[in-house]
């Protein structure tokens, strides 16, 4: 309940009222760019280590599932039911996380592209007990849509109650809360690291609520220090307009407001929201996504992905060095956790070394 959440002390007049799960161990460091600061000409660029939430499973879609699987829990549902893009880094957060608390997984699932970071995340939630459903072609999306509809029934008449729904990427105001919280997280931690508090947030948008989070708490915390601005908050484009919108953040970033008992409107003139260079669609590796992956690996070992982060980096790649950035602090809001991935090359390493045992075998009878 709130009353161990750090929000608590911000909103003490919310406690128990939201429930809540606590499975990020520790605060995600902050720690300067070094190298990407020398490469952009940066005074100060910063980093939020989202991707290490959880040592099995992170990323920033454990923030949502904190708020989520709770209110699932105190809804007395024992298993959830989403619409995903085949392979996103929500399916496999939501399946290792739901099922630590024994919660049943149900996914249906469009299929948009293929990779082998999508195709192991895929794989990974299915090792973790989720039932996976996937649907491609060009009317993948609406048939994913109504097979979740389908399976809400077949819930109900086998234990007489629906599944806990899930938006997709768990972006409501509920899971945007998560978000809302990891901003005041940050600001404790600026305080108390004698850190420069960022000027400028940049953040891949993808089902929008991590950065509507992001702007709700911004807005919040300018409301309690009379006199300051907001924090600039600049989303990324990584989803289609009809998710990833000014619209649908301002409204998204509105309710949480609401939520937390903050009497302020968002509007969409609010939202600042920038597509990246050569942007091409979900998950698909261009030349020049695969060259930012290693820029951000090899100067501060950061991993991108091609499905999310690497826009941003891009973005900030083509941004960093222009005269409105270099004076600023800057920080960089990374989402994307590799773990998923990196099971699946230690699966394939295993099933290699198997295959050679038996060949081995075979040769020796």
């Amino acid at each position: 309940m709130l009353s161990s959440m750090r929000l608590n002390q911000y909103f003490p007049e919310l406690q128990d009222q939201i429930p809540w799960l606590p499975l990020i161990p520790n605060p995600t460091p902050i720690h300067r760019l070094l190298g990407l600061e020398k490469r952009f000409g940066m005074q100060s660029f910063w980093v939020k280590r989202e991707d290490l939430t959880h040592s099995v499973y992170g990323g920033n879609k454990v923030r949502n599932l904190e708020f989520i699987l709770a209110q699932a829990q105190r809804n007395l549902r024992n298993s959830v039911l989403t619409v995903v893009p085949y392979g996103s880094n929500f399916t496999g957060a939501l399946s290792y996380h739901a099922r630590a608390l024994g919660i049943e997984v149900n996914l249906s699932q469009f299929v948009v592209f293929k990779n082998p970071q999508i195709v192991a995340h895929a794989e990974f939630a299915a090792s973790q007990g989720a039932h996976l459903q996937n649907f491609p072609g060009k009317w993948a999306a609406p048939i994913a849509i109504l097979n979740a509809g389908a399976l809400q029934i077949q819930e109900f008449l086998r234990k007489g109650q629906f599944a806990h729904w899930i938006p997709a990427g768990a972006s409501d105001a509920t899971g945007a809360l998560g978000h809302f919280q990891a901003f005041f997280e940050l600001y404790d931690q600026c305080r108390e690291q004698s850190v420069p508090f960022p000027e400028e947030i940049i953040v891949g948008a993808g089902t929008c609520g991590t950065i509507s989070g992001l702007l709700a708490a911004s807005i919040a915390l300018a409301s309690f220090k009379s006199g300051s601005s907001p924090a600039q908050i600049t989303g990324v484009k990584a989803a289609d307009a009809i998710v990833c919108n000014p619209i649908r953040i301002a409204r998204l970033a509105s309710a949480v407001l609401r939520k937390i008992g903050v009497h302020k409107k968002v509007t969409p003139e609010m939202v600042r929201l920038r597509k990246c260079p050569g942007h091409v669609g979900y998950g698909i590796p261009t030349r020049d996504a695969l060259r930012i992956i290693n820029i951000f690996e090899n100067e501060d070992e950061i991993p991108l992905d091609t499905t999310y982060t690497a826009k941003v980096g891009l973005y900030l790649e083509s941004v960093l060095q222009s005269s409105e950035y270099q004076n600023k602090n800057v920080l960089y809001w990374h989402t994307y956790s590799p773990n998923a991935y990196r099971w699946g090359q230690r699966q394939k390493l295993e099933i290699a070394k198997q295959r050679d045992l038996e060949s081995s075998d075979t040769k020796l009878s």
